[in-house]
């Protein structure tokens, strides 16, 4: 499997707001590229955020009081998903589209340009063994490789 072209955008510290901008301007490049264009950044928030997922309209009211007190964004992903803290953590956003690979092939893919990428920061990740179901499951599914990531060498 390959990719035409891979992305790798600069390492940054933000305030949340211009991360998430930056975010939807890569799914926005994206879509507007060829089929075959991998982008990968990696960012830390500053200050500390609150994301919500992109449709996760209703939540606490206290939590705009709270991060207005706290001195924390509280902003939207372009992503789904539930409300997530960030504080000190690294964060990744990686963007393709198209092509005629199958699930496993692009996530397999995705997981290699990921390991690549953590190893551009300093830090040592693989992809863990398969894991096989107990043995009282009834239907024995595939499941793809988990990565490993060591954080101890994360980008400061």
């Amino acid at each position: 499997m390959h990719f035409a072209t891979l992305k790798h955008l600069p390492f940054v510290v933000a305030a949340g707001l211009w991360n998430m901008d930056c975010d939807r301007q890569m799914l926005q490049d994206s879509q507007s590229d060829a089929h075959d264009v991998l982008r990968l950044r990696f960012y830390q928030w500053q200050p500390a955020a609150l994301s919500l997922g992109a449709h996760q309209q209703h939540y606490p009211s206290y939590w705009h009081t709270l991060a207005t007190e706290e001195g924390m964004d509280l902003v939207h992903r372009p992503t789904g998903g539930r409300a997530v803290l960030h504080d000190g953590d690294l964060t990744y956003a990686l963007t393709c589209f198209g092509g005629t690979y199958s699930r496993r092939q692009t996530y397999q893919h995705l997981c290699q340009f990921l390991i690549h990428g953590f190893s551009q920061l300093g830090s040592h990740s693989t992809l863990a063994s398969p894991v096989a179901p107990p043995p009282t499951t009834p239907v024995a599914l595939p499941r793809p490789p988990l990565l490993i990531w060591s954080a101890s060498t994360a980008a400061n």
